[in-house]
């Protein structure tokens, strides 16, 4: 993998990947399907998605994880915060792309789907996760 597209959730990842997609960069075959919090679409390829969230919840190992996603050139999902660990050791020189967002509207964003206490824990987890990393990094 050569670069990552994540962030909190909720903070631009969608927005950004669009334009990298509609630009020509190779984001995946098969995207998660737009909805009504997401009407332009995600722009999230599904195995990618599928793969951190088992790696996130321990039903899959790194190597496997690292199995599924070699292949890809381009990928965006906000779990990858979550995963920071397995991408530093099978990607060493990926290039991260981070979209940041104004923290109060991002968890008025998340909390449309989840408690105001889950979205602090998400968030705060995953800007915790990101703040290390030399990244090119993006304000929305």
């Amino acid at each position: 993998m050569k670069l990552i597209i994540t962030g909190t959730g909720r903070s631009g990842t969608s927005f950004v990947a669009r334009k990298l997609y509609e630009a020509g960069f190779p984001l995946g075959e098969q995207f998660i399907p737009p909805n009504s919090r997401n009407p332009e679409g995600y722009f999230e390829d599904i195995e990618v998605v599928g793969a951190n969230k088992q790696l996130t919840a321990g039903e899959i190992e790194a190597l496997e994880w690292y199995d599924r996603l070699k292949d890809k050139v381009v990928a965006k999902d906000p779990h990858f915060a979550d995963n920071v660990g397995a991408v530093e050791q099978f990607f060493p020189d990926v290039l991260w792309v981070i979209c940041e967002r104004n923290k109060e509207d991002t968890l008025r964003s998340m909390e449309k789907t989840m408690t105001p206490e889950k979205a602090l824990d998400v968030y705060t987890r995953r800007v915790n996760n990101l703040k290390h990393l030399d990244a090119i990094r993006i304000k929305i």
